[in-house]
């Protein structure tokens, strides 16, 4: 009657808890092993596309580098082709104001026998009460004052226009370009 001794159960117990144990135990690492490799997976993977993005992106800055230097240089260019057509502008104007002469009035060149100037029409006794001969050099087709400052004004406002547009066109086409 060995099987009723309480040590033999206790020992039968201890083994199959010994047993258990170890399986479950066994389970354990091998659970472990499992999650180790599956980590070391995803760190190779996670490291592949670490270096795979610090390429794209030095490609990419390497493009924007090489964009920031052409729209630089455009810039540059633009803006030396912008002051020689100010200087050009500049230089038209000189010429105009010069035309204009000491009374600062142009000249209309259509004019050629008829008369006064631009200014209002003179009566033959205001004519004659005040007439010098400068006043018939000067008023020979001369445009009336506020007639050659109207002229001046725009003038000036068209080439404004004229070279910002210029600009601005360049400036378009280049982006446009760039960005194919």
């Amino acid at each position: 009657m060995s099987w009723l001794n309480p040590y033999t159960w206790l020992l039968y117990g201890s083994l199959i808890a010994a047993l258990l144990l170890g399986v479950w135990r066994l389970d354990v690492s091998r659970q472990a092993i499992g999650e180790a490799r599956s980590d070391a997976a995803w760190i190779k993977a996670t490291t592949k596309q670490k270096a795979e993005a610090v390429l794209l992106l030095d490609a990419e800055r390497a493009k924007v580098s090489a964009i920031e230097q052409t729209l630089r240089n455009f810039k540059d260019n633009q803006e030396i082709r912008d002051a020689k057509n100010k200087t050009t502008v500049a230089g038209y104007e000189r010429r105009l104001r010069a035309a204009a002469g000491s009374a600062g009035r142009l000249r209309d060149p259509n004019a050629e026998g008829c008369g006064g100037g631009g200014d209002s029409p003179k009566s033959p006794d205001t004519a004659s009460a005040g007439h010098r001969a400068t006043d018939a050099a000067e008023g020979a087709r001369l445009l009336s004052k506020p007639l050659t400052e109207l002229l001046f004004e725009l003038i000036r406002e068209a080439d404004e226009i004229n070279l910002a547009y210029a600009s601005c066109r360049a400036d378009t086409m280049s982006i446009r370009d760039a960005s194919k």
